[in-house]
């Protein structure tokens, strides 16, 4: 530890590199995933402003935060890509993140929109996440569209770094 290298003198005091560092979290429990089925039966259930927040988390791993301030024209589905701005970004870095065929298709239709991903407010949401949750019968699991992602990404390029850029973690 650098608290004892400095009281035995084999650093400068005072000069200790991680002081101010952030901690890393360790989150207890078990990470959930939906299902290929879980996640269709959603996208089918899904109002016309919740389905995108839906497609997009389950197909491109956009957290929620980052989709509330995101607006349409960071959304470029003819160009491929939805960009994510650093000051949109939890991690504060740019990013840009595919939008595969799959999900080109689930947003086909929602190309031409403006305005922001997520116009509603979060009452709103969770009432639509809510609807949603009650038309499809899945049980609803916390980032589990996220986490859903991560894990049929990781199997299908079997490359964790490719998938940790992509998804704009640490």
């Amino acid at each position: 530890r650098f608290e004892f290298a400095g009281a035995r003198g084999y650093i400068s005091k005072g000069s200790n590199p991680v002081v101010g560092t952030e901690s890393v979290k360790v989150q207890n429990g078990k990470i959930q995933v939906f299902t290929p089925d879980e996640i269709a039966a959603l996208l089918k259930a899904a109002s016309p402003n919740f389905l995108p927040l839906v497609a997009i988390g389950a197909f491109a791993s956009l957290r929620a935060a980052e989709a509330g301030r995101t607006s349409w024209r960071d959304v470029d589905v003819a160009g491929g890509f939805i960009h994510v701005a650093s000051d949109k970004a939890k991690a504060k870095a740019r990013r840009l993140i595919p939008i595969r065929p799959n999900l080109a298709k689930w947003l086909a239709s929602y190309a031409a929109r403006t305005g922001m991903l997520c116009p509603a407010t979060s009452d709103e949401l969770q009432d639509a996440r809510a609807k949603c949750v009650k038309a499809s019968g899945v049980k609803w699991k916390a980032n589990a569209l996220r986490h859903s992602f991560a894990s049929y990404r990781l199997a299908v390029t079997q490359n964790a770094a490719s998938a940790t850029v992509e998804m704009g973690n640490s």
